[in-house]
Protein backbone atom coordinates (compact mmCIF):
# COMPACT_ATOMS: atom_id res chain seq x y z
CA UNK A 1 0.00 0.00 0.00
CA UNK A 2 1.50 3.40 -0.94
CA UNK A 3 2.51 5.47 2.05
CA UNK A 4 0.25 8.39 1.07
CA UNK A 5 -2.85 6.15 1.61
CA UNK A 6 -1.80 5.21 5.13
CA UNK A 7 -3.46 8.05 7.13
CA UNK A 8 -6.60 7.92 4.98
CA UNK A 9 -6.90 4.15 5.42
CA UNK A 10 -6.41 4.55 9.17
CA UNK A 11 -9.16 7.17 9.33
CA UNK A 12 -11.57 4.97 7.36
CA UNK A 13 -10.77 2.02 9.61
CA UNK A 14 -11.53 4.06 12.71
CA UNK A 15 -14.80 5.27 11.21
CA UNK A 16 -15.75 1.68 10.31
CA UNK A 17 -15.02 0.44 13.83
CA UNK A 18 -17.09 3.28 15.26
CA UNK A 19 -19.96 2.58 12.86
CA UNK A 20 -20.24 -1.10 13.76
CA UNK A 21 -21.54 -0.62 17.34
CA UNK A 22 -23.73 2.30 16.24
CA UNK A 23 -25.26 0.17 13.48
CA UNK A 24 -25.77 -2.71 15.89
CA UNK A 25 -27.45 -0.39 18.41
CA UNK A 26 -29.72 1.07 15.72
CA UNK A 27 -30.69 -2.41 14.53
CA UNK A 28 -31.43 -3.63 18.05
CA UNK A 29 -33.48 -0.50 18.77
CA UNK A 30 -35.46 -1.00 15.56
CA UNK A 31 -36.16 -4.65 16.43
CA UNK A 32 -37.16 -3.62 19.97
CA UNK A 33 -39.64 -1.13 18.52
CA UNK A 34 -41.49 -3.99 16.76
CA UNK A 35 -42.16 -1.94 13.60
CA UNK A 36 -44.81 -4.39 12.33
CA UNK A 37 -46.98 -3.68 15.38
CA UNK A 38 -47.19 -7.34 16.38
CA UNK A 39 -44.91 -9.23 18.76
CA UNK A 40 -45.12 -13.01 19.04
CA UNK A 41 -43.47 -14.49 22.11
CA UNK A 42 -43.45 -18.27 22.42
CA UNK A 43 -41.06 -20.84 23.78
CA UNK A 44 -41.23 -24.11 25.65
CA UNK A 45 -39.74 -24.45 28.15
CA UNK A 46 -40.41 -20.75 28.62
CA UNK A 47 -37.32 -18.65 28.05
CA UNK A 48 -36.02 -15.96 25.74
CA UNK A 49 -35.80 -12.16 25.54
CA UNK A 50 -39.50 -11.57 26.25
CA UNK A 51 -40.68 -14.49 28.43
CA UNK A 52 -39.70 -15.81 31.85
CA UNK A 53 -41.40 -18.44 33.96
CA UNK A 54 -43.35 -20.14 35.20
CA UNK A 55 -42.58 -18.79 38.67
CA UNK A 56 -42.36 -19.34 41.60
CA UNK A 57 -40.74 -22.70 40.91
CA UNK A 58 -41.97 -24.00 44.28
CA UNK A 59 -45.56 -23.87 42.98
CA UNK A 60 -45.05 -26.12 39.96
CA UNK A 61 -43.61 -29.50 39.06
CA UNK A 62 -42.55 -30.64 35.59
CA UNK A 63 -44.60 -33.27 33.82
CA UNK A 64 -42.95 -36.08 31.96
CA UNK A 65 -42.48 -35.25 28.25
CA UNK A 66 -45.61 -36.07 26.25
CA UNK A 67 -45.70 -35.68 22.48
CA UNK A 68 -42.45 -33.69 22.77
CA UNK A 69 -44.25 -31.06 24.89
CA UNK A 70 -43.01 -30.58 28.44
CA UNK A 71 -45.70 -29.30 30.76
CA UNK A 72 -46.12 -28.18 34.36
CA UNK A 73 -48.54 -29.22 37.08
CA UNK A 74 -49.79 -26.49 39.41
CA UNK A 75 -49.04 -27.39 43.04
CA UNK A 76 -50.00 -24.05 44.57
CA UNK A 77 -51.49 -20.92 43.14
CA UNK A 78 -51.15 -18.49 41.56
CA UNK A 79 -48.43 -19.27 39.01
CA UNK A 80 -46.92 -16.46 36.92
CA UNK A 81 -45.38 -16.07 33.47
CA UNK A 82 -43.63 -12.73 32.93
CA UNK A 83 -43.87 -11.02 29.55
CA UNK A 84 -41.66 -8.05 28.69
CA UNK A 85 -43.47 -5.32 26.74
CA UNK A 86 -40.84 -3.30 24.84
CA UNK A 87 -43.32 -0.59 23.82
CA UNK A 88 -47.05 0.14 24.13
CA UNK A 89 -49.49 -2.36 22.59
CA UNK A 90 -53.28 -2.44 22.51
CA UNK A 91 -54.21 -6.11 22.91
CA UNK A 92 -52.69 -9.30 24.27
CA UNK A 93 -53.75 -12.75 23.10
CA UNK A 94 -52.73 -15.71 25.27
CA UNK A 95 -52.77 -19.25 23.98
CA UNK A 96 -51.87 -22.37 25.93
CA UNK A 97 -52.83 -25.99 26.29
CA UNK A 98 -54.58 -26.79 29.55
CA UNK A 99 -55.50 -30.01 31.34
CA UNK A 100 -57.89 -29.13 34.19
CA UNK A 101 -57.17 -32.35 36.09
CA UNK A 102 -59.26 -32.26 39.25
CA UNK A 103 -59.77 -28.48 39.28
CA UNK A 104 -63.28 -27.06 39.21
CA UNK A 105 -62.37 -23.54 38.07
CA UNK A 106 -59.27 -22.09 36.36
CA UNK A 107 -58.71 -18.40 35.58
CA UNK A 108 -56.19 -16.52 33.46
CA UNK A 109 -55.18 -13.08 34.67
CA UNK A 110 -53.01 -10.12 33.76
CA UNK A 111 -51.06 -7.86 36.12
CA UNK A 112 -49.13 -4.74 34.97
CA UNK A 113 -45.61 -4.42 36.45
CA UNK A 114 -46.42 -6.71 39.37
CA UNK A 115 -49.42 -4.60 40.53
CA UNK A 116 -51.60 -7.39 41.94
CA UNK A 117 -54.24 -4.83 42.95
CA UNK A 118 -54.78 -4.07 39.24
CA UNK A 119 -55.34 -7.64 38.04
CA UNK A 120 -57.67 -8.43 35.13
CA UNK A 121 -59.19 -11.93 35.17
CA UNK A 122 -60.80 -14.06 32.48
CA UNK A 123 -62.26 -17.56 32.81
CA UNK A 124 -60.22 -20.41 31.33
CA UNK A 125 -62.19 -23.42 32.58
CA UNK A 126 -65.34 -24.14 34.60
CA UNK A 127 -66.19 -27.80 35.18
CA UNK A 128 -69.90 -27.22 35.94
CA UNK A 129 -70.47 -25.20 32.77
CA UNK A 130 -68.57 -27.72 30.66
CA UNK A 131 -70.72 -30.51 32.07
CA UNK A 132 -73.98 -28.63 31.44
CA UNK A 133 -72.92 -27.78 27.87
CA UNK A 134 -72.52 -31.43 26.89
CA UNK A 135 -75.04 -32.77 24.42
CA UNK A 136 -78.42 -33.64 25.89
CA UNK A 137 -78.09 -31.38 28.94
CA UNK A 138 -78.86 -27.63 29.21
CA UNK A 139 -79.47 -25.62 26.03
CA UNK A 140 -77.26 -22.66 25.04
CA UNK A 141 -77.83 -19.23 23.54
CA UNK A 142 -74.84 -17.08 22.52
CA UNK A 143 -74.43 -13.47 21.47
CA UNK A 144 -72.54 -10.29 22.31
CA UNK A 145 -69.83 -12.16 24.20
CA UNK A 146 -72.38 -13.82 26.52
CA UNK A 147 -73.69 -17.35 26.91
CA UNK A 148 -77.06 -18.21 28.43
CA UNK A 149 -77.57 -21.78 29.59
CA UNK A 150 -81.17 -22.85 30.21
CA UNK A 151 -82.44 -25.89 32.04
CA UNK A 152 -85.36 -25.85 29.59
CA UNK A 153 -85.68 -23.75 26.42
CA UNK A 154 -87.72 -20.80 27.70
CA UNK A 155 -86.03 -17.93 25.81
CA UNK A 156 -85.33 -17.86 22.08
CA UNK A 157 -82.56 -15.23 22.23
CA UNK A 158 -80.44 -13.30 24.71
CA UNK A 159 -82.15 -9.98 24.07
CA UNK A 160 -85.46 -11.38 25.31
CA UNK A 161 -83.77 -12.71 28.44
CA UNK A 162 -82.12 -9.36 29.24
CA UNK A 163 -85.34 -7.40 28.56
CA UNK A 164 -87.58 -9.68 30.59
CA UNK A 165 -85.42 -11.71 32.96
CA UNK A 166 -86.98 -14.35 35.22
CA UNK A 167 -87.03 -14.09 39.00
CA UNK A 168 -83.55 -13.36 40.34
CA UNK A 169 -83.44 -16.52 42.46
CA UNK A 170 -83.66 -18.56 39.25
CA UNK A 171 -80.48 -16.97 37.77
CA UNK A 172 -76.81 -17.61 38.48
CA UNK A 173 -74.00 -15.62 36.90
CA UNK A 174 -70.32 -16.31 36.26
CA UNK A 175 -67.84 -13.72 34.98
CA UNK A 176 -70.26 -11.54 33.04
CA UNK A 177 -68.02 -8.80 31.55
CA UNK A 178 -70.39 -5.88 32.21
CA UNK A 179 -73.04 -4.69 34.65
CA UNK A 180 -76.45 -6.33 34.45
CA UNK A 181 -79.86 -4.65 34.94
CA UNK A 182 -80.65 -7.17 37.69
CA UNK A 183 -78.96 -8.81 40.66
CA UNK A 184 -78.18 -12.53 40.68
CA UNK A 185 -76.13 -14.90 42.80
CA UNK A 186 -72.73 -16.12 41.63
CA UNK A 187 -72.51 -19.65 40.28
CA UNK A 188 -70.79 -21.80 42.93
CA UNK A 189 -67.83 -23.89 41.71
CA UNK A 190 -69.32 -27.03 43.23
CA UNK A 191 -72.55 -27.19 41.21
CA UNK A 192 -75.94 -25.68 40.36
CA UNK A 193 -78.62 -25.09 42.98
CA UNK A 194 -81.92 -26.87 42.39
CA UNK A 195 -83.66 -23.47 42.17
CA UNK A 196 -81.37 -22.26 39.35
CA UNK A 197 -82.85 -22.56 35.87
CA UNK A 198 -80.64 -20.04 34.02
CA UNK A 199 -76.89 -19.34 34.00
CA UNK A 200 -75.54 -16.19 32.36
CA UNK A 201 -71.79 -16.09 31.76
CA UNK A 202 -68.97 -14.63 29.69
CA UNK A 203 -67.38 -18.09 29.58
CA UNK A 204 -68.01 -20.11 26.42
CA UNK A 205 -68.00 -23.82 27.27
CA UNK A 206 -66.98 -26.31 24.60
CA UNK A 207 -68.73 -29.33 26.07
CA UNK A 208 -65.78 -31.57 25.21
CA UNK A 209 -64.55 -34.22 27.69
CA UNK A 210 -61.86 -33.24 30.16
CA UNK A 211 -58.25 -33.58 29.08
CA UNK A 212 -55.80 -31.42 27.17
CA UNK A 213 -57.56 -28.52 25.45
CA UNK A 214 -56.40 -25.36 23.68
CA UNK A 215 -57.29 -22.15 25.52
CA UNK A 216 -57.21 -18.76 23.76
CA UNK A 217 -58.02 -15.58 25.67
CA UNK A 218 -57.68 -11.97 24.50
CA UNK A 219 -57.17 -8.96 26.76
CA UNK A 220 -57.88 -5.39 25.68
CA UNK A 221 -55.06 -3.63 27.51
CA UNK A 222 -55.94 -0.77 29.83
CA UNK A 223 -53.97 2.48 29.77
CA UNK A 224 -51.97 1.28 32.77
CA UNK A 225 -51.24 -2.08 31.15
CA UNK A 226 -50.16 -0.41 27.91
CA UNK A 227 -47.67 1.78 29.76
CA UNK A 228 -46.23 -1.12 31.80
CA UNK A 229 -42.77 -2.38 30.85
CA UNK A 230 -43.77 -5.92 31.87
CA UNK A 231 -47.01 -7.85 32.07
CA UNK A 232 -47.45 -10.79 34.41
CA UNK A 233 -49.74 -13.54 33.11
CA UNK A 234 -51.48 -15.36 35.96
CA UNK A 235 -52.63 -19.00 35.98
CA UNK A 236 -54.99 -19.28 38.94
CA UNK A 237 -56.79 -22.27 40.47
CA UNK A 238 -58.73 -20.48 43.21
CA UNK A 239 -59.93 -23.59 45.11
CA UNK A 240 -58.87 -24.10 48.71
CA UNK A 241 -57.26 -26.53 49.19
CA UNK A 242 -56.07 -27.34 45.66
CA UNK A 243 -57.39 -30.67 44.41
CA UNK A 244 -55.07 -33.64 44.08
CA UNK A 245 -54.07 -34.21 40.47
CA UNK A 246 -54.50 -30.50 39.85
CA UNK A 247 -54.37 -28.49 36.65
CA UNK A 248 -51.47 -28.71 34.19
CA UNK A 249 -50.50 -26.47 31.28
CA UNK A 250 -48.05 -26.41 28.36
CA UNK A 251 -47.30 -24.79 24.98
CA UNK A 252 -47.56 -21.12 26.02
CA UNK A 253 -47.82 -18.38 23.37
CA UNK A 254 -48.39 -14.63 23.77
CA UNK A 255 -49.18 -12.21 20.94
CA UNK A 256 -49.03 -8.46 21.56
CA UNK A 257 -50.71 -6.32 18.89
CA UNK A 258 -50.67 -2.56 18.45
CA UNK A 259 -49.95 0.28 16.08
CA UNK A 260 -47.08 0.41 13.64
CA UNK A 261 -44.26 2.76 14.55
CA UNK A 262 -45.66 6.26 14.97
CA UNK A 263 -44.51 9.22 17.04
CA UNK A 264 -46.63 8.25 20.10
CA UNK A 265 -45.28 4.69 19.86
CA UNK A 266 -41.72 5.98 19.56
CA UNK A 267 -42.26 8.28 22.53
CA UNK A 268 -43.66 5.43 24.63
CA UNK A 269 -40.72 3.20 23.73
CA UNK A 270 -38.19 5.93 24.55
CA UNK A 271 -39.87 6.56 27.91
CA UNK A 272 -39.05 3.00 28.98
CA UNK A 273 -35.36 3.38 28.16
CA UNK A 274 -34.80 6.91 29.44
CA UNK A 275 -36.84 7.16 32.63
Amino acid sequence: MPERFGPRWLTLSRLAWAAIPLTLFAWLAWVDLVPSGQLLAEAWPIRGPYLRGPVPESRIEPLLPSDFALGYRVLAEPVYIDLQQPRPFRTLSIQLELDPGGAQVIDLGLIPDGRADHMTLQPAYHRVLEHLAQEGKWTQLQGGGLVLLQRTSVYLNLDDFLRQPPAEEKIAVYRVPFDLPFTAAALPPSGVASSTDFILTGYQPTGVPDGWRKIVRSFLLTTEQQSASSLRVVVSVPERPLPRGGASFRMFRATLSGDRVTWPVLRGWAARWFR
